[in-house]
Formats: structure tokens, C-alpha cells, sequence
């Protein structure tokens, strides 16, 4: 059995996690939009046709907006009145900026980074 289809493609949510912690070369990697990889999957497809100046983080960065607010945002509590934050509204806040160029130089977080990264490769394999 496959235990990535147990488990559920959570590529979407992997994509919006990394960049949100400011890991944007992760997450093109992570849709197959590295250099040295091509993908035709629905999400690299959006990727590449919201990437007007050739740089396809910016359609990462459009594919994500999209996500919090068309899936994500609409779950929590009150969001009818409140308007869903873009990504440049949460890079724009100096909290968020420390803790993602904190993260950056932690140790621990590449510790933890490298174990998730195991993990997908023991699932792939199983």
C-alpha cells in the first residue's frame, strides 16, 4: 500500500508552511519548479501562469495567497469580517521577518527541517 495516499497529498499545505517561514526555493523544489526539474501537475501549471516576469516565486507567492484565502482563512471563526492578510501584509510585520530570519540561523531548525525531509524520502520509498 501507498502510504503517501494515506496519508493525502499535503503538498499544497507543505508549499504555504515554507513560505511562510520564508523557504521560497523549498517550496518551488517541493511543486517540481526547481531548475532542474519540470512538472505538469495543476499546481506548477498555476505557478508558471501567475509568473508574469519569468520568476515563478512570484506565482508560488500567488498560489499561496490564494490558498489562505479561499481555503484556509474562510475556516477560522469571524472571518467574515475581517479581511484575509496577503502575503506582503505578513512580511511586512517586523515579528514575523525576526522570527523568519531567526529560523534562518537556527541549528534546531534545520535538525527539525532534515528530519522532515527524511521522513518524506522513508515515505516515497515505502
Amino acid at each position: 500500500t501507498n502510504q503517501t495516499s494515506e496519508i493525502g497529498d499535503v503538498t499544497i499545505e507543505r508549499t504555504v508552511c515554507l513560505v511562510l517561514l520564508g523557504k521560497t526555493e523549498a517550496a518551488c523544489k517541493l511543486l517540481g519548479l526547481s531548475s532542474e526539474e519540470t512538472s505538469n501537475s495543476e499546481m506548477a501549471t498555476f505557478v508558471r501562469e501567475n509568473s508574469p516576469s519569468g520568476d515563478v516565486v512570484e506565482g508560488v507567492c500567488a498560489l499561496v495567497d490564494q490558498w489562505i484565502q479561499q481555503v484556509a482563512f474562510p475556516l477560522f471563526r469571524d472571518s467574515a469580517r475581517v479581511a484575509p492578510i496577503s502575503l506582503e501584509q505578513w512580511f511586512s510585520n517586523p515579528k514575523v521577518t525576526g522570527f523568519v530570519d531567526r529560523y534562518a540561523l537556527s541549528p534546531a531548525f534545520a535538525k527539525i527541517e532534515g528530519a522532515g525531509s527524511a521522513a518524506k524520502r522513508a515515505l516515497t520509498k515505502g
